[in-house]
């Protein structure tokens, strides 16, 4: 909605339409360390929380008053020293929850004591509705337990939504998702994970459990429609096509892992929408935490393209605030 404001210059009333104000989102998936083939780190550690947030991240945010929300897996919150980090933020960060179910009961797959060097690969969609809503339910008491407050926000794991997440997540209290990556396909050994005919801005999705906000994650395909068709290519072909069409059908997105500063900053400039969803992993400022950060360099590098997003967003009176944040903005 825009706003609408009177002037006199002169004896004269004229309106002018202003813009409402955007917003930068940042969001962190929060979860054991990996390593550069994305299994657990061997032994598993929780070193980009523990150290990562208290030494790196947390006076970057501060420094541009940034409220980030980190969203968290089931074995960060049965971690003691990073359950204190956490809690330690208080009301400079949000916390939500986020579901990997190999952590989270029923059928949990990986421990504390056996997790080590593990792919966590299972995906939200492939379980059985009742399942699904016990690991919810399961994720959403744990956090209640730890931190003594229901969770109002969330992201799937591996974006991984299933046809009835929303209305789960409803039910249990959640206000806003940000699972959705709009315009693109993920081919998984699962299945396939369509956001191809999602748009970037905010939807309030409608269920018989409640109403729940979708913040999408910060995607843009320059060409959907050519993207799309070059997606339905099979095997080699579609590798082809994408050699082809080049630029047109490759998402930007605002991963700071993926782009540099100038690459986010030209999103920024290009896209309309009033929240803009920044994500990575905690995992991807610590070297060789994850396949993104091999060396203190590329930490250096995803830092510096945060700070000159932030220094972009202070200038151009673009504002910061959390997922749930956004929900009373929208």
């Amino acid at each position: 909605m825009f706003l609408w404001k009177v002037h006199r210059p002169h004896g004269l009333i004229r309106l002018r339409m202003t813009p409402p104000p955007r917003y930068l989102l940042v969001t962190l998936d929060t979860e054991v360390d990996k390593s550069p083939s994305w299994r657990i780190s061997n032994p598993a550690s929780f070193d980009s929380i523990c150290l990562g947030i208290p030494q790196v991240l947390s006076p970057l945010f501060e420094e541009f008053g940034v409220v980030p929300t980190y969203l968290l897996s089931g074995e960060v919150m049965e971690d003691p020293a990073s359950v204190s980090v956490l809690r330690g933020l208080g009301a400079r960060a949000e916390l939500g929850t986020h579901l990997h179910g190999d952590f989270v009961p029923p059928q949990r797959r990986l421990h504390r004591g056996n997790m080590d060097g593990r792919a966590a690969d299972a995906v939200q969609f492939e379980y059985p509705r009742e399942v699904e809503e016990a690991k919810l339910v399961a994720i959403t008491d744990q956090f209640l337990s730890t931190f003594g407050y229901r969770p109002t926000s969330f992201r799937a794991g591996r974006f991984a939504l299933s046809s009835w997440t929303f209305e789960l997540l409803a039910q249990l209290g959640y206000r806003v998702d940000s699972s959705v990556t709009p315009g693109l396909r993920w081919r998984l050994p699962q299945g396939t994970l369509d956001y191809v005919g999602w748009g970037s801005a905010p939807s309030w999705q409608t269920t018989a459990g409640g109403d729940i906000l979708e913040i999408p994650v910060g995607v843009q395909v320059p060409n959907p429609a050519l993207a799309n068709v070059v997606d339905r290519l099979p095997g080699r072909l579609r590798s082809v096509g994408r050699r082809i069409a080049g630029a047109r059908v490759r998402a930007a997105w605002l991963r700071p892992s993926w782009a540099s500063g100038s690459d986010l900053v030209d999103y920024l400039e290009r896209t309309p929408d009033r929240f803009l969803v920044l994500m990575f992993h905690t995992m991807e400022i610590i070297p060789g935490a994850s396949p993104y950060a091999a060396a203190e360099e590329d930490v250096e590098r995803l830092i510096a393209a945060l700070r000159h997003t932030f220094e972009y967003c202070a200038r151009q009176g673009i504002g910061f605030c959390s997922l749930s944040q956004a929900v009373l903005k929208e």
